[in-house]
């Protein structure tokens, strides 16, 4: 199998092609094995982009391209820049095209249980849920998705609210706010 070895930074990153794509990995390390289908997008994957003009130089195999390191963003980054933005007045604009993250909807509800209206600060508490559950027609639009946590979640289950209309006034008006379109798709 075809394998490649880089050095990155003072380290060692492996690289073979697998089955369907290739896989890499820092030697020394006990870090995660990063896969893709292109050589390419596993250095991406791993960290490393194509640099900005400015970029960090180094020597990969006999030719010399331009990597930069750039540790991949997570939810909790991109929540914290969307909430950045909203504090400064400035409203984002939402592509139609692309279904919103589930960050736009944690910030839109401010990470509190639509149900029971607690903080939920654990990532592994925290879910998207339908307000009508798809069962029942409900739809992945944003007037529909609610932050929730796992237990109202799944006390809610596939049921109906008594106050349905009122809460989903609610997601309205919140949409409202936040200059998110009703029936914009949501990413699960």
């Amino acid at each position: 199998m075809p394998k490649t070895e880089y050095d990155i930074d003072g380290k060692l990153f492996h690289v073979e092609k697998v089955d369907t794509g290739w896989r890499g990995w820092f030697v020394e390390s006990d870090q995660e094995i990063y896969e893709g289908q292109l050589k390419k997008e596993v250095l991406i994957i791993a960290g490393y982009k194509p640099p900005r003009p400015s970029g960090i130089c180094i020597t990969i195999g006999s030719s010399q391209l331009q990597y930069e390191y750039s540790p991949p963003r997570t939810m909790q980054d991109a929540y914290q820049d969307f909430l950045n933005r909203l504090s400064t007045g400035k409203k984002p604009s939402f592509k139609k095209d692309k279904p919103l993250f589930k960050f736009v909807i944690f910030a839109r509800d401010n990470c509190l249980c639509f149900y029971c209206n607690r903080f939920i600060d654990d990532s592994t508490e925290v879910q998207l849920d339908h307000l009508i559950p798809r069962s029942q027609g409900g739809t992945d639009a944003s007037s529909n998705i609610v932050t929730s946590c796992k237990i109202c979640n799944m006390k809610k289950s596939n049921s109906l609210l008594d106050d349905l209309e009122d809460r989903i006034e609610v997601l309205r008006s919140r949409n409202r706010s936040y200059g998110i379109d009703d029936d914009h798709l949501v990413e699960f």
